[in-house]
């Protein structure tokens, strides 16, 4: 039997007062027009919880019982990729029910997930996993002060902002076609590829690169930035020169014509502290929204120069957890 409206808070304030009184259930059904269930039922839930308040409606009876719930979520833990659509598919087989796509939403939620963006890590091979467990393991042992006498360097892309910067729009249901609503994207935007060094002690020279980095091109951004770089921040101390395996990096040339660099693993942006500070000059670069390259240009220097010491610290000093991570994946992504 479906449960009517609940009865008012004063009525019910009342009522109970009434029944502290000493007045019988039923004079007082009749002082407020109320039957004498209801009047019983309030006091009865006054005396036990405290709170003549009505707790929630029991609601519609699942269509899945306890164990296919359990199921259900044995499932979704394994196949935490499959689309909506494909979860309803299988799960009608299953459990010789109908079970609608909001009915599997509502199971999704009621098992303690939900449907988010998936963050976007590299794809690593078994081979990957073992080189970066290798590495992680030969450099467990290093000390802070050894981190700290290594170059890091990389390249990152940047584009010029076009559009509306939210995926979201708040409109009505019928304005889906106003154009006030229409998110405004560019296919093709400009952008530039940058060129960064950093120590624990500070940002080395910043270069913007132009059209494709070929090995050439790389060999002449190194004799042009590095040797300043390591100047101004190690002066005549002995450094390690560190960087990622793209294919300029990797040449013979490359590698005879200057300083000698660590092996390092592939697909192990992870592992790298300046991956952290390219996203931290990202995020700053949505929120300034360059209109061209001169603005790109500019904003990305004025960010690069504003690097505190403190965040290059702290990052460089939590190589031992990431290592320590890689390790515990057995070789697969990390959080960092």
């Amino acid at each position: 039997m479906a449960r009517g409206r609940a009865t008012d808070l004063a009525v019910r304030n009342q009522i109970i007062q009434q029944h502290q009184n000493g007045i019988c259930q039923r004079q007082i059904g009749r002082t407020f027009s109320l039957a004498q269930s209801t009047v019983c039922s309030i006091i009865k839930r006054f005396t036990t919880t405290g709170n003549s308040s009505p707790g929630k409606a029991p609601g519609r009876k699942l269509t899945l019982t306890g164990q296919e719930v359990r199921l259900f979520r044995r499932h979704i833990r394994k196949n935490r990729h499959m689309a909506i659509a494909a979860l309803v598919t299988g799960a009608r087989p299953s459990f010789g029910k109908a079970i609608s796509v909001t009915s599997t939403r509502r199971y999704i939620k009621r098992c303690g997930y939900a449907f988010y963006k998936a963050r976007r890590k590299p794809f690593l091979t078994s081979s990957n996993k073992c080189r970066r467990v290798a590495w992680a393991k030969s450099h467990l042992s290093w000390t802070p002060s050894q981190w700290k006498k290594v170059m890091w360097t990389d390249e990152s892309i940047y584009e010029v902002s076009y559009g509306n910067i939210g995926r979201m729009v708040i409109r009505k249901k019928d304005e889906a076609n106003d154009p006030s609503c229409y998110k405004r994207v560019v296919h093709k935007t400009s952008s530039m590829m940058v060129w960064g060094c950093l120590a624990a002690n500070g940002v080395g020279n910043f270069h913007f690169c132009t059209g494709t980095i070929k090995t050439p091109d790389s060999i002449r951004v190194l004799e042009v930035n590095l040797r300043p770089s390591v100047q101004r921040l190690f002066g005549r101390k002995r450094c390690l020169f560190q960087q990622d395996n793209p294919r300029p990096h990797t040449a013979k040339i490359t590698r005879t014509k200057h300083v000698p660099v660590s092996e390092w693993p592939a697909a192990s942006p992870d592992l790298s502290p300046i991956e952290n500070i390219w996203i931290i000059l990202k995020r700053n670069m949505a929120q300034r929204r360059p209109r061209n390259i001169q603005q790109l240009q500019d904003y990305l220097r004025k960010e690069w120069e504003k690097i505190s010491t403190d965040t290059l610290s702290r990052l460089v000093s939590s190589m031992p957890k990431r290592l320590a991570a890689v390790i515990r994946r057995t070789g697969d992504v990390t959080s960092w």
